[in-house]
């Protein structure tokens, strides 16, 4: 896992800032209202790894699926980072970095990585890093 300097109280920091003041929706998954129409928790394929550990499951939203998910390499909690990034810069923008109709198109997008990407001029420069070194 790399370290991005982040640590659970920023990142908890962050959240309570930016997200609405509303209360969760629901007990059991902690999503909340109003964060945007897209977004919700589903908890299905949770599972419980150590660190230095990977998972080779397939499943997510093809927008924010992260690089070594689709290239089936196994993962970690990196693909978390990658998908907190994703959902940081559509909640910025009102849509994810990587959109399309085919998924298969998406993937590609996604394969080619943050880095080509132009960012919107509203998105300064600190969440801009933000984002780019959670999508690493």
């Amino acid at each position: 896992m790399q370290d991005l300097n982040l640590s659970s109280s920023k990142l908890r920091l962050w959240a309570e800032k930016y997200a609405p003041r509303e209360k969760p929706v629901s007990r059991r998954n902690r999503s909340w209202k109003g964060i945007s129409d897209r977004v919700g928790v589903d908890f299905g394929f949770a599972k419980k790894i150590g660190p230095g550990k990977k998972t080779w499951t397939f499943c997510g939203t093809p927008e924010y699926v992260a690089p070594e998910i689709i290239m089936n390499k196994g993962h970690d909690f990196g693909a978390d980072y990658w998908s907190l990034g994703i959902l940081v810069y559509e909640l910025l923008t009102g849509s994810p970095p990587f959109t399309g109709q085919d998924p298969i198109k998406i993937y590609n997008m996604v394969m080619r990585g943050i880095e080509k990407v132009d960012f919107p001029h509203r998105i300064t420069r600190r969440p801009e890093d933000l984002i780019r070194r959670l999508c690493r």
